[in-house]
């Protein structure tokens, strides 16, 4: 009779518990005590602390403590220690203690004796100690003061990075997130801040694994080798690879075994299974996500065995870079990639919930976004989250964790790199979300502007060690070596990638979108984007009056050294879309400047995006810089630190459709359609133009059906839809205008009653005065059990309408309503408790708001 045990394979498995017992922390001056004992002797206050976990999230539990913080994390000595029992290991078995994660460096001991020294914040260790184990046990972690090392004379830098406080951080494997004064918050990690936990390994146990899932005609290929210790004295009589689908069904194939000369109790089983007419992966916005399982099924002294290999989906993708072209194609297919910069959920501990990790995901899907960037300065991601990538369809473009500055390639810090990108690319083999590998964040565009040499720009570590490292381990994947780089300099807008701020920090016109010919943007569109007025009482004081206190910029993001931050950078753009001047209104109308400013941002965004998605555009792809805020305040997040959508998250998510409708102003060729379709089928409706006078009055109108090709655009002047001259630009100005709003939709046949998509152009300009009286109204209904609907009429045009429903969450806001038309928007519980929907919607061209009534009727 055979028995079934799943064997865990990566050290940082999430298949043990952490270890039975409770952590503790305190800190001292640096070098104030070198080992357990010399701790032990001192006279200092422990608290408890959380693991995984850090320093800043300790103290940020502990507020209760009278003992004040250290003025610095990084300047003084972290001291972490856990009691616990362990129960002796079984006949065959081994005690690994696995520590996933160490910022940064550190010093192990169990039970007084040294166990190891860890000098890379990245890299996991495993440690067999069951011959050091008693039934009661202290584990201490000494984390060494980062101030103190990085005061050790070390050669300088051929260029300097000003982001960084300390540019010999460039010796020391940690991330540069909370250590960039400016931008990040001065939270540097210090502690474990991945997990700490025993495993019990008994019998055949996985050392390595390969794993690679390829197609080859219509059918899947999962390769995979696995090397296994454990084998000596083993009968082995059945080694099989298998892959199966969510519906159960199976394909397999048998390992081949080769045992291990050079070690005896190793070997090696590798195998490859053809999954039949095998399903592609699909980014969401172009198709389905299938994922495989794949485990190793194994007879061991009769004993059925099973190993978790991973889950897998197959998938093509290339980049090409020809010409200065920077174009990702999954499955053959071009992909315009959007999205953003992905910030960990809580800057503290690096880390969130797994319901926080779902919702983010779920809103990036949900906006439209099909790429998230885990940036250099920032951490390697878990495992859920690349898991939710996999199934949500969302692209991930991976930098390794350097950033601008100029990092030794010495021996010792090359080895060091190489165990921990080899432990990353193993955590990502297999992933079909993985699109792309990036070597650093804009580490050659900081030697170029800082003015080193352009010999200095292409450095071997990212141009020749780490691009063989990941064709070794990840070949299915294109590797690139910087965020910035391809052009005649690294950050050239129209060659290879870049971080693109021309709209944006250089403040440089709208249509510098189209004039600086950009091809990817790997960064972009950083603004101070103002959140809600919840998230704004989260900030000391509350209140618009707040806007240039200490409080308020503590939030807002800024270039270190720079004469400005990105509230200037915000307030640029709201005097040119609305005319008016920000410091005058923000002084007399606080409540009114933050309503412009919330929708400047979003306004900003979807016209830079309505230029790149153009089907003659080159652009292919823009990453917004950041998704999420790191702290309360108007930082650089369209969602903010709460995970909640601002404004120009919900402008996004209109402008980044699979199937999308948007102008162009073409100036004295008139207003420009255009219309994408990304869906594997072609879409076929009405596309509906109107223009309008005084922003209610319909003065001119054509539809025609269309038909937008699979995963193809239309083009079409408003001239040709017309069949005649209208002046629809406002360029040829000869009199007064004939319209001031030009509005398109697309209206599916296999959904007339709703708009997919639809765009609006200002040939006068933006209002920016409000009216008394627009005829508007708002009315809800229930929906379903949780959600109810809201529908929104206007007499005249009606801007940016918000909604103001306190426990509630909408599909859709700040959204603009045409003259005599009607919206409807879903509207869903934030928590099951919450009552019926009650508060009012506000447009931002009425001078009061609008109370929400309930429906009457059906």
């Amino acid at each position: 009779m055979s028995a079934t045990r799943k064997i865990d394979t990566e050290v940082d498995t999430e298949g043990d518990g952490p270890l039975t017992g409770e952590w503790s922390l305190t800190w001292t001056a640096p070098g104030a005590a070198t080992d357990p004992t010399g701790i032990e002797a001192l006279t200092v206050e422990w608290l408890p602390a959380g693991v995984p976990g850090t320093a800043a999230a300790a103290l940020r539990a502990n507020t209760a403590s009278n003992r004040p913080a250290p003025p610095r994390l990084d300047g003084v000595d972290w001291w972490y220690r856990c009691t616990f029992t362990a129960r002796p290991a079984a006949a065959g078995e081994r005690l690994v203690l696995c520590l996933d994660g160490l910022a940064t460096v550190a010093d192990v001991w169990l039970n007084d004796q040294p166990l190891l020294r860890a000098e890379n914040m990245f890299v996991a260790h495993a440690v067999d100690v069951t011959d050091r184990l008693v039934k009661d046990n202290q584990l201490v972690i000494r984390f060494v003061a980062l101030d103190a090392l990085l005061a050790t004379r070390r050669p300088r830098p051929r260029w300097r990075a000003p982001m960084i406080e300390h540019q010999q951080l460039r010796w020391f494997r940690t991330t540069l997130l909370g250590r960039t004064p400016g931008w990040s918050p001065a939270l540097p990690p210090v502690g474990p801040w991945r997990r700490v936990h025993l495993q019990r390994r008994a019998g055949p146990e996985v050392e390595t694994k390969d794993v690679s899932a390829t197609f080859q005609g219509a059918d899947g290929i999962v390769t995979a080798t696995l090397t296994m210790r454990g084998l000596a004295g083993r009968r082995l009589t059945d080694a099989r690879l298998v892959v199966s689908d969510v519906s159960g069904q199976s394909w397999q194939a048998p390992f081949a075994i080769k045992d291990d000369t050079s070690a005896p109790d190793t070997g090696h089983l590798t195998g490859a299974a053809r999954v039949g007419s095998a399903a592609p992966w699909w980014p969401h916005t172009h198709g389905e996500q299938p994922l495989y399982d794949v485990r190793a099924v194994l007879t061991v002294d009769g004993a059925e065995q099973t190993i978790d290999i991973g889950r897998v989906g197959f998938r093509t993708v290339a980049l090409s870079t020809t010409d200065g072209t920077f174009s990702i194609s999954i499955n053959g297919v071009p992909i315009f990639c959007r999205g953003a910069c992905w910030t960990p959920p809580d800057a503290a501990t690096l880390t969130g919930s797994p319901d926080d990790y779902r919702r983010t995901i779920q809103a990036v899907r949900d906006a439209g976004m099909n790429m998230l960037r885990v940036c250099g300065p920032m951490v390697y991601e878990s495992h859920l989250f690349h898991d939710l990538c996999d199934q949500h369809g969302i692209l991930v473009w991976q930098d390794l964790m350097f950033a601008n500055m100029d990092y030794p390639e010495d021996a010792g810090f090359v080895a060091n790199v190489h165990t921990e990108v080899r432990q990353a690319l193993g955590r990502w083999q297999g992933r079909p979300s993985l699109a792309l590998i990036c070597g650093d964040s804009e580490g050659e565009q900081q030697a170029a502007m800082w003015g080193a040499p352009a010999s200095a720009w292409h450095r071997p570590l990212f141009r020749e060690v780490l691009p063989a490292l990941c064709g070794q381990l990840c070949p299915d994947v294109p590797y690139w070596p910087s965020s910035a780089s391809g052009g005649a300099f690294p950050h050239q807008a129209s060659a290879g990638s870049t971080s693109y701020y021309g709209v944006g920090a250089y403040l440089r016109p709208l249509d510098d979108a189209r004039r600086s010919d950009l091809r990817f943007a790997s960064e972009c569109l950083a603004f101070a984007n103002i959140p809600e007025d919840t998230a704004l009482a989260a900030i000391v004081g509350g209140g618009a009056a707040r806007v240039h206190t200490p409080a308020w910029k503590s939030g807002v993001p800024r270039d270190l050294g720079a004469g400005w931050d990105f509230d200037d950078v915000r307030d640029h753009y709201l005097g040119l879309l609305f005319g008016v001047d920000p410091v005058a209104l923000r002084s007399r109308d606080p409540d009114r400047y933050l309503a412009l400013g919330r929708i400047t941002t979003g306004e900003v965004m979807e016209s830079a995006f309505a230029e790149w998605r153009r089907g003659r555009s080159p652009c292919r792809g823009a990453l917004i810089w950041f998704l999420r805020d790191l702290v309360p305040g108007a930082g650089w997040g369209v969602l903010d630190v709460n995970g909640r959508p601002k404004a120009a998250y919900h402008y996004l998510r209109r402008i980044l459709r699979p199937v999308a409708v948007f102008f162009s102003d073409e100036g004295l060729n008139g207003v420009v359609v255009h219309a994408v379709n990304e869906r594997a089928t072609p879409w076929q409706g009405q596309l509906r133009l109107r223009l309008y006078q005084n922003r209610e009055t319909q003065v001119g109108a054509a539809d025609r059906k269309v038909t937008i090709p699979a995963r193809g655009s239309l083009e079409l002047s408003a001239a040709e839809l017309l069949g005649g001259f209208w002046d629809t630009t406002y360029a040829y100005r000869f009199g007064p205008p004939g319209h001031d709003l030009v509005t398109v939709s697309l209206v599916s046949d296999s959904d007339p009653d709703t708009v997919e998509s639809e765009a609006f152009h200002f040939p006068v300009g933006r209002p920016s005065t409000p009216e008394q009286d627009l005829g508007l109204e708002a009315t809800i209904q229930p929906a379903t059990d949780d959600a109810f609907t809201l529908q929104v009429s206007t007499r005249r045009f009606a801007q940016a309408i918000a909604v103001n429903l306190p426990g509630f969450t909408t599909d859709d806001n700040y959204f603009h309503v045409r003259p005599g038309d009607r919206k409807r928007v879903t509207l869903r519980r934030l928590a099951p408790s919450t009552a019926e929907p009650a508060g009012s919607i506000q447009a931002m061209n009425l001078g009061s708001a609008t109370r929400v009534a309930k429906a009457t009727g059906p």
